[in-house]
Parts: C-alpha cells; structure tokens; sequence
C-alpha cells in the first residue's frame, strides 16, 4: 500500500515472515481506523448540513426542491455509513482479527461516528477461529459511554435474527427494518448488515456478519427538529417496505407502516404513494384529512442508496394542529 524510493539499489534485508504478519496485521488494524475517521467525518458533516427555510410561504417548485436537497443528503449519509461495515468485512475476509483487535475496530467506529448506536461482528456457529468470538461481540452507546458486551443471553438465538440472517440468505447487505434490539442494544433501531466470507483458497464460505445500528430515536430527533414546512406540515420517514421509522405520532413508528396506515386512516391513496416509493419514484398525491375534512397534499421520493422514503405531508389550509402531530 505504500512504497519508498531509496537512493541507490542496494539490495534491502528481507523481512522474515513472522514480521511481515505483524506489519500486516497493524497496518489493517491503522487502515481500518483512518477509514472509519474519514467516513465518520463525512456522515457528520452531511447530516449537519440540514439548514432549511425560515420561510413558511412556499411554492411546489420550491417544496420539490427542498425535498429533493433532503433525499440527496440523507444518501450521501447512507452511502457512507454502509461503507464502515463493508470495509470491515473485507479485512475479515482477508484477516483473521483477534478478539482484542476486533474491539479496537468497534470502538474506533463508536468514537467516530455520533449518528451510530452501535456495532457488532457476528461469526456463524462454530466458524470462529476464537472461542471468545463464538458469539457476537457487541458495541454501543449507553450513559456517554462505550459499552462492550458478547450477545451469549439465554434465548438470544443470534442466527435466527433478521440482522443475521437476511444477509447470510440473501448474501448481500442489507438494511433490516426498524426493530426493538431486546437483549442487544436494547432500543428501537435499524441496522445495515453486511456478510462477510473467509476464503479457503477454492471458494468463499459464509462465515459472518458485520453490523451498524442507527437508533430510531435519533432519526427521529434529526427529523423533527428545526423542519419548517408550509402550513404546518410535516415529515415522514419509511423503510424500504414502507416501515415507518419517524412521525410526528409516536404510535405509528415501528408498529405501523404506509400500507396499515392507508387502511387505519382509511385513505387508499397511501397504498399507490407507498407503490411509487418501492419503484424509486417521486410524486405528489392529495388526500382528504380524515380529522379536519381538508385537503392535504403529499410529495414524496424514494432514497436511492436504500430505497427509504421521505414524504412532506402539508395542508392546502394553515392548519393550528395537522391531524398526526405529536402536539394536536
């Protein structure tokens, strides 16, 4: 990875073989930590740029455009997150990193990445070439701290969780949909798991998974604070099954997604919005507010990197409290 001009062609010493592994195995350990940094410090700085219009009066045009700002920022963040977990299962591909320097790996993710609750790497049963790696090595956010646990608890059946599994039966990575981490983080969140294989010189066999966790409680707070839209309207987050992972009723998150909600409110329109956002389209509808009787227009897009949903959901009228928010 690096080289060095020498100002004659004296032949060097060759390293002994026992030297070349530990210079290997630290420089992974260092490369992974420098990347992680750079990336950590991408996804702050995308996430911080979320300034939005004083401005209440806005054209449709100028909604559309606000929207579309906000899609492509939320998958610059994605992008980069993904790219922690994906540069983690490559050196475990190539590596077979020691108990202690997969924590310096978790815990350099942790320390650079605020947007992050946690992380793991979850080997398959009995594939771990540690016995202290027979279960996922855990680590996250609790109290300000870094916490570090093995997810050993009785009833943790690790490898029927959807985290685990979706990526080892799909062999790709994937963005699980929001759900309550009982026994692991202990928190609403959504993870983007990414399998990793160790190569036995003819083919690569599933050995595991790496992990990152975003709370949903953050997302949320992202969301919901500072957003300044017409009429009072408000933002919708949705997973890529239409999950509803921030709204302004805490109710819907997690337990309900777009298409429960188009039958619980009663306005079939939801269903072709959440159809459009599943294709990667955008759009605007208009539905009738089953509280206040008024029209409310819809615009919505579809974030790439993911396939997640963002809707601004705003009253043709100003509205003193829209039906759905946390004060109304």
């Amino acid at each position: 990875m690096r080289s060095m001009s020498t100002a004659d062609n004296t032949p060097q010493k060759p390293q002994s073989n026992l030297g070349k592994r530990f210079l290997t195995r630290v420089d992974v350990i260092l490369a992974i930590g420098i990347f992680i940094i750079a990336v950590a410090f991408t996804a702050t700085s995308i996430m911080k740029r979320t300034g939005n219009p004083d401005t209440i009066t806005m054209s449709g045009s100028q909604i559309r455009q606000m929207l579309k700002k906000d899609t492509d920022r939320i998958d610059l963040f994605v992008k980069s997150i993904q790219k922690i977990p994906r540069e983690v299962a490559t050196i475990l591909e190539l590596q077979r990193l020691r108990t202690e320097e997969i924590k310096i790996v978790l815990e350099a993710i942790m320390l650079n990445s605020s947007e992050i609750f946690g992380t793991s790497v979850a080997f398959a049963p009995g594939l771990s070439w540690e016995k202290s790696l027979s279960w996922p090595l855990y680590a996250c956010k609790k109290d300000g701290k870094i916490r570090f646990s093995v997810l050993d608890q009785p009833g943790y059946d690790y490898f029927n969780k959807d985290w685990y599994l979706l990526p080892k039966i799909l062999n790709r990575p994937v963005w699980v949909d929001p759900y309550f981490d009982e026994g692991g983080g202990g928190v609403f969140m959504t993870t983007y798991a990414v399998p990793f294989s160790f190569f036995d010189g003819v083919a690569g066999a599933f050995t595991g998974v790496v992990t990152v966790d975003v709370s949903i409680d953050w997302l949320t707070r992202f969301f919901n604070t500072g957003k300044k839209l017409p009429n009072n309207g408000f933002v919708m987050l949705l997973s890529e099954d239409g999950t509803v992972i921030s709204a302004p009723r805490e109710e819907w998150e997690v337990n309900h997604t777009l298409f429960s909600l188009a039958v619980f409110l009663k306005l079939p329109e939801l269903r072709r919005v959440g159809r459009d956002l599943q294709k990667g389209k955008s759009g605007t509808a208009k539905v009738i507010s089953p509280a206040t009787g008024e029209t409310v227009k819809i615009f919505y897009a579809a974030v790439p990197a993911n396939h997640w949903g963002i809707l601004y959901i705003i009253p043709e009228k100003k509205q003193n409290s829209l039906p759905g928010n946390k004060d109304g």
